[in-house]
């Protein structure tokens, strides 16, 4: 590659990556925010800082990794959307399913579906085909292979944490069963954490996160707005978060402490 088609790589690459990440903020922020802190739009700026640096440094490799990243996200997210708004910012024909499709494609032609991963891309390609696609029988194709893979694995395989010990205890739903919140102890020794997690439309996250293991903490719903927490106000504390917000609900998290 000369140097002036680096260049204009270089630039084609930003443009569709800083309109992607523009993308993002648009339409994938404030499905979850700790007090006033949102965690996704926090991600997709500083995303954008590092992508302006790669460029200046003439980091082709690297932008061409993160487009790659990106665009797998939204393929996994069935987003069909993008195609339309990345034609309209930047002028590029952007087909973000394509390795999907060619991923799937030998999973039809052995007409059977070997791990999760493959069945996450059949289910994936089904939706996109199920939306868009007129092809009642690749339809029709898809979701046998899926069902007979359910049949057959009736309990996906989870991966193992990295090392570290996680105890979940007993979620406790909120009144009208629309979130929900749990204690969970992880780590050992000095490393060893006892958390209060939220569940909530947007996702879920730490509300109150201290130092220890097994510590004494109680985590209840007052409301279907309203948490209590009782925990000791020695606690070395990593989060202490006084709302949540996602979409439309507001969770206020009131603290008892002695």
């Amino acid at each position: 590659m000369t140097s002036e088609e680096m260049q204009v790589e270089l630039k084609r690459i930003r443009d569709i990556l800083l309109a992607t990440l523009n993308y993002h903020l648009e339409h994938y922020t404030g499905s979850i925010v700790f007090d006033q802190r949102d965690p996704a739009e926090e991600y997709y700026l500083k995303q954008i800082d590092e992508i302006e640096n790669d460029f200046q440094k003439l980091r082709l490799d690297e932008l061409q990794e993160r487009w790659s990243h990106f665009k797998e996200r939204l393929s996994r997210r069935v987003d069909l959307g993008f195609t339309n708004y990345i034609k309209q910012k930047t002028g590029y024909d952007i087909d973000i399913f394509e390795d999907l499709r060619k991923r799937v494609a030998p999973i039809i032609a052995q007409n059977k579906i070997d791990n999760v991963k493959e069945a996450q891309d059949v289910s994936n390609i089904l939706e996109v085909y199920q939306k868009v696609s007129n092809n009642d029988g690749e339809v029709t194709t898809l979701r046998q292979l899926l069902n007979e893979y359910n049949q057959k694995f009736k309990k996906p395989t989870l991966s193992k944490s990295l090392g570290r010990i996680i105890k979940n205890l007993e979620e406790k739903h909120s009144p009208n069963h629309k979130h929900s919140i749990f204690i969970q102890h992880s780590g050992s020794g000095v490393n060893a954490l006892t958390t209060v997690v939220i569940s909530v439309p947007g996702g879920s996250g730490p509300i109150y996160c201290a130092r220890g293991a097994n510590l004494p903490i109680k985590a209840y719903w007052k409301d279907d707005s309203t948490i209590i927490i009782e925990t000791n106000k020695n606690n070395i504390i990593d989060h202490k978060h006084e709302q949540v917000k996602s979409y439309q609900y507001i969770i206020k998290i009131e603290y008892v402490e002695t």
